[in-house]
């Protein structure tokens, strides 16, 4: 089996929308493909692809209740050296002067609510999870400088809590009350209380 690497963000409870708004900022618009959200007095396009039943809901009114709801996303990220190399690898790379690289498929899930994932549940935050399709891009997930800038950058404009890398084995916390961070932690699915605990008792040590 592969690796199935994701990205998580935990964000205040807020329009998901307006966060997927900023997400698309980053997105390959050229796909041919977007969703329509419904608000009372316009539509929202986001250029991403619905799909697990997501895309039954199109267009997805504003204000829908359900627990989660699913899309595909090429996302442009800034070059560095890993991600140079894995568009090397994908012919993604047109030339030097390339100063982004698109990545893609990526699943992207919107939890409205996570509860049936663990104790640490909290209904007073939103999570965005972006899971890597192939075992290369879980590990340009938790390799590359720039997919991590990308991802902070969504927390400090949109009232991040925490963020961290899912390995699957384990967890890096990436992001935490507006402070960039670098930890390795047990799993990704802890929640605030239990991060603050860990964190409290490796200092300890």
């Amino acid at each position: 089996m592969g690796l199935d690497y994701s990205i998580m963000l935990f964000f205040e409870r807020q329009d998901p929308w307006q966060i997927l708004d900023g997400v698309a900022e980053f997105a390959d618009h050229s796909l041919g493909k977007h969703t329509a959200i419904q608000y009372p007095n316009q539509i929202m396009r986001l250029p991403f692809e619905s799909w697990a039943g997501t895309e039954k809901l199109d267009p997805i009114p504003f204000d829908d209740q359900s627990d989660a709801w699913e899309f595909m996303a090429s996302l442009y990220f800034e070059k560095d050296a890993e991600l140079s190399d894995y568009a090397e690898g994908y012919d993604l790379d047109k030339g030097s002067d390339q100063k982004k690289v698109p990545i893609g498929y990526i699943y992207l899930t919107v939890h409205n609510n996570w509860k049936g994932y663990g104790e640490s549940w909290d209904p007073g935050l939103i999570l965005f999870q972006f899971t890597a399709a192939t075992s290369n891009m879980s590990i340009l997930f938790a390799q590359s400088q720039a997919v991590r800038e990308l991802f902070i950058h969504l927390l400090q404009k949109y009232r991040g809590v925490y963020g961290l890398i899912d390995r699957e084995m384990d967890a890096v916390l990436i992001w935490l009350r507006n402070k960039v961070m670098n930890v390795e932690i047990p799993h990704a699915w802890m929640g605030l209380m239990e991060i603050d605990a860990y964190l409290d008792s490796d200092r300890l040590d």
